[in-house]
């Protein structure tokens, strides 16, 4: 849901949680890997992997999960060992089967860039090194990084940071 006036929708500000879960933007992390005019997931797909994907508008899919011919003509390419859905035995279960496919193949795709991108691995090791929970790597800034190596190098020397007031700040 998209904000309207004061309120912003949790996925805006990056303030979304899943209790007992990680749950990370991908889109915002990729930001910080690749250096891209657009990152539609056609275009991040093509520099990460070298492969082009199929681009259906919103109109076509919906017209496609309705069952109802039109729209554009191409196949969206499977990826990654992604299950396929059922093949359908009408025209319109085809239809509705090819949207089922696109999106899925789009969240594999998601996956299978992260995979290549080893954001997964490299975010593990940078979460040890800095003494931060895993989902701060990729929502917190390289102060609070910079602060928790302090904090890490600090203790062991008998050393006590200090935190400022609120009026400090």
């Amino acid at each position: 849901r998209v904000g309207r006036g004061d309120e912003v929708s949790a996925f805006e500000t990056g303030a979304s949680a899943v209790v007992g879960r990680v749950a990370i933007e991908m889109w915002r992390a990729l930001r910080h890997e690749l250096k891209l005019t657009s990152y539609t997931l056609a275009h991040v797909a093509k520099a990460a992997l070298g492969r082009t994907v199929p681009v259906f508008d919103h109109v076509t899919l919906s017209r496609w999960a309705r069952g109802h011919g039109g729209g554009g003509t191409g196949n969206a390419t499977r990826g990654g060992g992604c299950p396929r859905p059922a093949p359908a035995g009408t025209a319109s279960g085809a239809l509705r089967g090819r949207a089922a496919e696109y999106l899925l193949n789009n969240a594999c795709l998601a996956i299978e860039i992260a995979a290549h991108l080893d954001l997964f691995n490299r975010g593990t090791q940078m979460a040890r090194i800095y003494g931060i929970q895993f989902a701060d790597v990729f929502t917190r800034g390289s102060q609070f990084k910079v602060e928790n190596m302090f904090v890490r190098l600090a203790k062991p020397l008998g050393y006590v940071m200090l935190s400022p007031s609120r009026v400090q700040v």
